[in-house]
């Protein structure tokens, strides 16, 4: 099913370019005094009750007196921009080709192309930088939504239609590892427009699935793909240790430089801690059920199945504190 297409320009703060920003000012909020004293009494909270990360929720991680700036980032994430920087539930973002040239992207060194990840809500936070590249870089997909109409307009009706997703092995038992249904890469509901675009699951489906991808999809895909990465569309930046990003994968688009770690000290590796989030339902971005890869709306744990991204990232990152002040 393909959604309304959106044919006006979209004008909302969520469409900006690179080229809006005049500094990291306009997008970053700096934690105050009161706000890091707010988490640190919310995570004695967490520690003295011995919960473990899968079972930190809102009612138990309260934090009343800075609900203010809570609300604002909220704000920002869903109604805004739908990006900002401050300062699995968690998993490792290092560097582990090495050992297992097959990693997920996210735990290798190479170039990430622009994407969006399958949940609503992304966080990073920056343990410690690479010795060489691996600068952050972030796109408006709503932005790139009106370059298209502006100048390719016939572009726009097979990014709506989308094409089938491969599971890459995440998916549940028993489901299929392509989906049966198109995973469109822009849909509306109520003149609200999403994105949801990982590039390489879609060849995957097409090679599982032995059809290939439509002509026109593969040119409006170059095209997307194109304007994403241009310099007045793309923001880059290094970020910092200590400092936090924050994207609504439904809004703006992620990806990674190229980066080298320093090869003498292994505990100078490149770190970022990600955390994906969903909002409930009421707060959330409103989204056709087709962009759904897997039976739930993003990866979810799996009994008796331990990912290479998982483990007790709680107690494994505590355990390491001291070595990555």
């Amino acid at each position: 099913m393909i959604t309304p297409i959106i044919s006006h320009h979209i004008d909302h703060p969520s469409a900006w370019k690179s080229i809006d920003f005049k500094s990291n000012d306009d997008f970053a909020r700096d934690l105050e005094p009161r706000h890091i004293k707010a988490l640190d009494l919310a995570l004695n909270q967490v520690r003295e009750a011995g919960l473990g990360i899968y079972h930190i929720t809102k009612a138990n991680f309260p934090l009343d007196d800075i609900q203010d700036f809570v609300n604002r980032i909220k704000r920002e994430l869903m109604d805004g921009r739908g990006f900002l920087v401050i300062g699995d539930r968690l998993g490792y973002v290092m560097d582990y080709s090495d050992s297992d040239p097959l990693e997920r992207a996210y735990r290798n060194k190479y170039e990430l192309s622009l994407h969006t990840d399958l949940n609503e809500l992304i966080g990073m936070l920056n343990i410690r930088t690479a010795a060489r590249g691996g600068e952050s870089q972030y796109a408006s997909a709503i932005a790139v939504h009106n370059e298209i109409f502006a100048t390719r307009p016939e572009l726009l009706r097979p990014l709506y239609e989308g094409f089938h997703y491969h599971g890459r092995g995440e998916e549940a038992p028993g489901q299929e590892p392509v989906t049966p249904h198109k995973v469109p890469i822009f849909s509306t509901v109520d003149d609200v427009l999403s994105c949801r675009f990982v590039d390489a699951y879609m060849p995957a489906a097409a090679k599982e699935s032995g059809i290939d991808m439509p002509a026109e999809l593969l040119e409006a895909i170059a095209c997307f793909q194109e304007i994403a990465a241009r310099d007045d569309f793309r923001l880059d930046m290094l970020v910092q240790p200590g400092e936090m990003t924050f994207g609504n994968n439904f809004i703006v688009m992620h990806a990674r430089s190229a980066f080298e770690n320093d090869p003498t000290d292994a505990n100078k590796k490149r770190l970022f801690l990600r955390l994906w989030l969903d909002v409930e339902e009421a707060a959330a971005r409103p989204h056709v059920p087709e962009v759904a890869v897997y039976d739930a709306d993003s990866i979810t744990k799996q009994e008796g199945r331990t990912p290479v991204y998982a483990g007790d990232a709680w107690s494994d990152y505590e355990s390491k504190r001291e070595h990555v002040s």
